[in-house]
């Protein structure tokens, strides 16, 4: 359902007061200014329930909905929930901005204070990507560990991929793509890598991991904690002699 972006539209109010019933005439018209600035032309109520009104996901720093941008289409709108402890969204737009080149966290298409407006990844899940797949399982998997691999050379801790189901995402082009980078920080020692390989072979039960196995899978996660590039080679090395058994 579309809604106008209006004061006195119900669920541009709910989105942008939240958690707020009704907020003030001026935070409300400066959010509004503030959406218009940034190109959306109007707000769309489609997702899970939230109280009587439909949004993509809610945080306990943002709420997030999809809009129409005027030159992008159908976005993604994040919008800092008024009882926000965090001041800003400007930090994770920043995160997101510096690792656009990559590819693998949403096109940010601007961000400000209270409001981010980024691309809509519309792809299935890295769970259900695995459970669905056979042959291309090595392929998928090489693919999740090089763009890991690479958001750990570049200094980002995601923060969040130990529950890699509801952030990490496969698009049909194979390309590996993570959402919801509101916990990321810069960081000497990110642990993206190691955080998802340990959910993957060791809690996720979507592969049998035997004993002499899990030891040597743990002695290259503690490699690559040492010695990244080393320890990322050896599970390449690894993917690619447990061909049979990962599909």
């Amino acid at each position: 359902m579309l809604h106008k972006i209006d004061s006195g539209d119900d669920y541009t109010r709910f989105v942008l007061c939240f958690p707020a019933i009704r907020c003030s005439e001026k935070v409300l018209r400066e959010r509004i200014s503030i959406l218009e600035k940034l190109g959306i032309t109007s707000l769309i109520e489609e997702g899970r329930d939230l109280f009587g009104y439909r949004v993509l996901g809610k945080g306990y720093s943002s709420i997030i909905v999809l809009g129409n941008h005027k030159e992008h289409g159908k976005v993604v709108v994040k919008v800092r929930r008024l009882d926000s402890r965090r001041p800003s969204l400007e930090y994770e737009g920043m995160i997101m901005d510096y690792l656009s080149p990559t590819l693998i966290p949403p096109l940010i298409y601007s961000y400000s204070r209270d409001l981010i407006v980024m691309e809509h990844i519309d792809c299935p899940s890295v769970t259900d990507t695995i459970k669905q797949v056979n042959s291309d399982l090595y392929k998928i998997l090489s693919r999740i560990f090089a763009s890991l691999y690479l958001i750990d050379v570049l200094a980002v801790d995601h923060g969040e991929l130990n529950r890699p189901s509801s952030h990490m995402y496969i698009c049909p082009d194979k390309q590996v793509r993570i959402i919801d980078w509101e916990s990321a920080r810069l960081s000497f020692r990110p642990h993206n890598l190691t955080m998802f390989a340990s959910y993957f072979f060791f809690r996720s039960k979507l592969i049998e991991v035997g004993e002499a196995i899990t030891k040597r899978l743990l002695r290259i996660l503690k490699l690559y904690k040492n010695s990244p590039t080393k320890g990322f080679q050896e599970l390449l090395g690894f993917l690619r002699s447990h061909k049979v058994m990962i599909g």
